[in-house]
Parts: structure tokens; sequence; C-alpha cells
């Protein structure tokens, strides 16, 4: 059996990921300033965290996965009562991790 499956990954569960990045975050700093781009934290001794709603908007990660299942079987029979039956399986993974970044540069 083939299967393919492509998914849209967030980043949730690394310390770089949205959730962990918006509770760094001051509630003080903007999402955009007045002309238009993404507001950051850029005053002296600021830690350096990104805009967690750019992050989130901006990247993104895309996982695609193309899988192949397969089984087989064999009985055999060596006399009444007596059979002897044999089985193998296997999964052929092919994983591809796409992420884009923008092209634009973030305040840090």
């Amino acid at each position: 059996m083939f299967s393919r499956t492509q998914d849209h990954l967030g980043l949730n569960n690394s310390t770089e990921g949205i959730i962990s990045v918006a509770m760094r975050t001051t509630p003080d700093v903007p999402i955009r300033n007045a002309d238009g781009s993404w507001a950051g934290l850029l005053y002296e001794g600021a830690p350096s965290v990104i805009n967690p709603i750019a992050k989130a908007l901006d990247e993104t990660s895309i996982l695609r996965k193309n899988s192949l299942n397969g089984n087989f079987y064999s009985d055999i029979t060596f006399f009444k009562g007596l059979t002897l039956r044999s089985e193998i399986g296997g999964i052929l993974d092919f994983p591809t991790l796409t992420v884009l970044y923008p092209p634009i540069s973030m305040a840090v």
C-alpha cells in the first residue's frame, strides 16, 4: 500500500517554537511598527526574542512523507494437521522537510 501525507508544522515542541517564543515575549511589544514592518525588541539590554506573530505568519515548515507498506505470507502444509505459516512485512518511509524562511529581516 502506498500513502502520501503533507503536514504543516509549527515548531511547537521546541525552544524556538511559537508557543515558547510567545511566552517569553513581554506584552508591551507591539505586533507591527507604524510603517507596517514587524515589531520587535530593539532597545539595549533586551533579550533576543522574535515577534511570535511574525514567526507564526512568516515561517513555513512542510513535512511531506511518501510511505510504502507491504506484507507477504505463505502457508506450507506438510501433512494434515501440520502447517507452517511464515510472514514478512515492511515499511519504507521517504520523508522530506521543507522549511521556508521569510526574505525579510525582523527586528531582534
